[in-house]
């Protein structure tokens, strides 16, 4: 399971998520998950996978920017 997000950027411990400076802020999220069996059994796969996780990572955080400025 991954989780990309932006609005939240601003939150430096879990005592200003729940503050109140939240308050009419957009945060938006995308979820999205991984079938266990497309996970790579063997070390060189496993990290070409995390590179690849964090390059998707990176693009869903540029799509939920680009929403946010549109």
């Amino acid at each position: 399971m991954f989780c990309a997000h932006v609005g939240l950027e601003g939150s430096a411990d879990f005592y200003s998520l729940i503050n109140g400076s939240w308050v009419n802020t957009t945060i938006k999220i995308h979820f999205w998950r991984v079938p266990f069996a497309e996970i790579p059994e063997d070390l060189d796969g496993q990290r070409n996978f995390i590179v690849e996780s964090w390059d998707r990572m990176q693009h869903e955080v540029s799509l939920l920017h680009s929403a946010e400025a549109g």
